[in-house]
């Protein structure tokens, strides 16, 4: 998608909406134009909030995103279904939550028709949240350990999301949520799910060289029934994105994403030696050319080992009781205010308090052949002590200046157990 900060842009290109014109199904389901926020290839993105009493009583009073998508009836029959692929995987945090969708007709173009999806509200993608929060390697170990655990809940619903790559992936408060199941697809008893005719080509894995024709012009055009998709093809892509936001580049010398997806197909990739021994080993693991040679092959083994990159050196060989742990990042949002402060009540971790983050929903942005401005940095960041009973309780992270912003303060962790699978990050 191309970003627009709001007030740079206050009309989508794809479906020009005015801020406070007022759309929905007419049936309670009213929402009212704040913000423009996005625009994709076929789709406009607004913040909305709820037009009416009826639609806060079904919906609540938060503000909300809405992607709009514009067609022919039969383009928006077939483009309806990413409410109900989504609808197929809801109810799990690191997923993206819909809360609506409906059709509606333009005012401004009456022949056009477009359906539109009320979805969370996001504060930023990966690539935004690199750029300004310039996590640790650690961080990132807990920011992807969300990650994965999203797309293994995806696949534990035999859904392959077909599209993972940084700019779909998203921020809502303390966590990070799986979005746009555009080209989401069931799986089949091929092990191998049919995702039609467009596809995020830098983030596809070798293993899928046998689709398509490569053309004089490095184009690969697809196959005449289009791409198809695996969930070891999602756990590539996914791996490719953490290299490309830790590290700032892809794993090829590729300019292009078609040069990047031929040098993948040639072998002719590389992990950055810059990264700590830790994520050099993950990344050999999870992107070895061939697909019986990688030892990390779902996202249930990733979010694993992504988890104990996560965990200070200190801890590692402490017996986790309940089972597997579940890694939280409290990061610095780039606001000079005091570190946030964790608190535990007595039956374990509440939460923690920080700094309020001011409304900045930024959509996805940025097209996945660009520059990343992340680059890899040193981990800091205080470590949880260990109570007599065996449970990690989160204590305040030290805190050291930064380099560049000196008011501002370093990446923090806490870690919940699964004994509290429901506890949220407040004021991020």
């Amino acid at each position: 998608m191309t970003a627009a900060l709001s007030g740079t842009a206050t009309v989508g290109r794809n479906v020009p909406l005015r801020p406070g014109q007022v759309v929905g199904d007419g049936e309670g389901g009213d929402w009212q134009v704040v913000a423009h926020i996005a625009d994709g290839g076929f789709s406009s993105v607004y913040e909305v909030r709820p037009a009416s009493g009826a639609a806060q009583r079904a919906h609540g009073p938060r503000h909300r995103a809405l992607k709009c998508l514009w067609g022919t009836p039969a383009e928006l029959t077939a483009i309806g279904g990413e409410a109900a692929k989504m609808a197929a995987v809801e109810g799990h945090e690191n997923v993206l939550g819909l809360v609506s969708a409906f059709r509606f007709d333009g005012t401004d173009r009456p022949q056009a028709h477009y359906v539109g999806l009320v979805l969370e509200l996001a504060q930023e993608d990966l690539r935004r949240f690199a750029a300004r929060a310039l996590p640790s390697e650690r961080a990132w170990a807990a920011v992807f350990e969300q990650v994965a655990a999203g797309l293994d809940h995806i696949h534990s619903r035999r859904v392959v999301h077909g599209d993972i790559k940084p700019t779909n992936v998203l921020r809502i408060g303390g966590r990070f949520a799986i979005a746009d199941f555009g080209v989401a697809a069931p799986l089949e008893t091929t092990r191998s799910a049919g995702i039609g005719l467009a596809r995020t080509i830098a983030f596809w894995p070798p293993e899928s060289a046998s689709q398509g024709v490569l053309c004089a012009d490095g184009v690969r055009r697809p196959p005449v029934d289009g791409w198809r998709a695996t969930q070891l093809g999602d756990v590539w892509a996914l791996a490719v994105s953490m290299h490309r936001m830790l590290t700032g580049r892809h794993i090829t010398p590729g300019t292009t994403p078609e040069q990047q997806y031929e040098l993948v197909c040639l072998g002719k990739y590389s992990i950055d030696d810059r990264l700590g021994p830790g994520w050099r080993q993950l990344f050999a693991d999870c992107l070895a050319h061939e697909p019986d040679d990688r030892v990390v092959s779902s996202a249930g083994s990733l979010r694993l080992r992504l988890a104990e990159l996560a965990l200070a050196d200190d801890y590692l060989g402490v017996p986790w009781t309940d089972g597997r742990p579940r890694v939280v990042a409290v990061l610095d949002l780039g606001h000079p205010t005091a570190p946030a402060q964790a608190t535990a009540g007595p039956a374990g971790p509440a939460g923690l308090a920080g700094s309020a983050d001011p409304a900045n929903p930024a959509g996805s942005a940025d097209p996945a052949g660009s520059a990343d401005p992340a680059g890899p940095a040193d981990p800091a960041g205080g470590m949880p002590s260990w109570p007599a009973h065996g449970r990690p309780t989160p204590v305040p992270a030290a805190s050291t200046p930064d380099a560049a912003h000196p008011a501002h303060s370093t990446t923090h962790l806490a870690r919940l157990t699964p004994a509290d699978p429901t506890a949220r990050l407040a004021g991020l």
